[in-house]
């Protein structure tokens, strides 16, 4: 990670970073303390300190930013507006098909190549005598041997 440069700073510049409210000032904007009311205190601090991260950024790559951006009130619209994004409902709902993959055997391991070829190749006929001496068509595989799998 190469460092960063500091660059030098505006009069302009540093009189803006001077203006930005304090996290302690900003939680104790009437929206922010409802708010600090429903969520974890934590998520709202990291929230907040991001929010003037981001108008530090802003401050220090260009030195005309809005005035009415570092005022407390956009501030806390835009801490809100950060926290419902991250409260909001993210996840979407889904059909698990667990259980009809396992409980099927749809889900097993594949099969070595030589039992494969075997299942793939038609059946093959042969007649077998029962008791009655009656000739009985019965389809029949091949068998492989657990050896010879590793083909």
């Amino acid at each position: 990670m190469e460092p960063r440069q500091k660059r030098a700073l505006t009069a302009e510049q540093a009189d803006l970073l001077r203006q930005i409210p304090s996290v302690d000032e900003l939680l104790a904007q009437p929206g922010l303390a409802r708010l600090a009311e429903r969520i974890d205190r934590n998520v709202l601090l990291e929230v907040t300190r991001t929010v003037l991260a981001e108008v530090r950024a802003k401050i220090a790559e260009e030195s005309r930013l809005a005035v009415a951006a570092l005022d407390p009130a956009s501030l806390e619209t835009r801490i809100t507006e950060m926290v419902e994004q991250i409260l909001s409902r993210s996840l979407q709902p889904v059909i698990n098909a667990t259980g009809v993959i396992l409980h099927t055997n749809l889900g097993r391991a594949p099969l070595p190549r030589p039992p494969l070829r075997n299942f793939a190749a038609p059946p093959r006929s042969t007649a077998i005598s029962n008791t009655i001496s009656k000739p009985v068509l019965a389809a029949s595989a091949t068998f492989t041997p657990r050896s010879s799998w590793n083909d």
